[in-house]
């Protein structure tokens, strides 16, 4: 079987024009309910972006695997990577506050409606219970990318995806709480009718997940 993308000629470029992508991260529980990490990291090639150079990868391909072999390395930004805010203050810089603010608004609302139409799909076609025996999780890492005009594509969905090393420790945690949260509920009695106080302390005390 062969799967065949087409290529985005017209990505959002970041500083020095340079091409990058996002990896975001979406929690899915047993329970049917999914999950995304308010921060993600964006992969950024060392090259400047150049559609009549499709021969360098380093200009068009944003994997670290890819990039950790170029000369340009680590020039710009430690490992190639920046984050949610860098992205935001970037497009309020170059755009203007108003206009980037609101280009930025629309590619995250983007990346939230792909990330919804990928948990759609999951769930017509897997088997979710909030009575399952046990408790689990799934973490995927979504790739997605923006186009000049601020339109979100959805690359791929990983199963076992790298994050990015300051986002670690956070992560972890937050990932941990949320798996844990159906448990927790159970213990407390609270059901799935759980009042609006506890549900509210939930949110409180793990502000990194949105649901979906």
């Amino acid at each position: 079987m062969w799967l065949v993308q087409r290529y985005v000629e017209e990505p959002l470029l970041y500083r020095g024009n340079r091409k990058f992508d996002v990896r975001a991260l979406v929690c899915v529980r047993h329970d049917g309910k999914a999950f995304w990490y308010t921060d993600w990291v964006a992969r950024v090639c060392g090259s400047a972006f150049d559609m009549a150079k499709l021969d360098d990868r380093y200009a068009h391909i944003t994997n670290h695997c890819v990039q950790v072999q170029g000369e340009a390395y680590g020039e710009h930004e430690e490992g190639n990577e920046v984050f949610r805010e860098d992205v935001r203050v970037y497009l309020e810089e170059s755009r203007g506050r108003s206009a980037g603010s609101e280009l930025f608004r629309r590619i995250e609302q983007g990346m939230h409606e792909a990330a919804r139409d990928l948990v759609a799909a999951l769930r017509e076609n897997a088997d979710f219970s909030a009575d399952a025996p046990c408790a689990s999780f799934q973490l995927l890492g979504l790739d997605l990318i923006a186009t000049t005009d601020g339109r979100v594509l959805l690359l791929e969905a990983n199963g076992s995806p790298a994050v990015a090393e300051r986002m670690i420790p956070e992560a972890a945690e937050a990932v941990v709480n949320l798996a844990l949260e159906p448990l927790r509920r159970d213990i407390l009695g609270l059901g799935d009718g759980a009042s609006k106080e506890h549900a509210k302390q939930n949110s409180q005390s793990n502000p990194h997940f949105m649901e979906l």
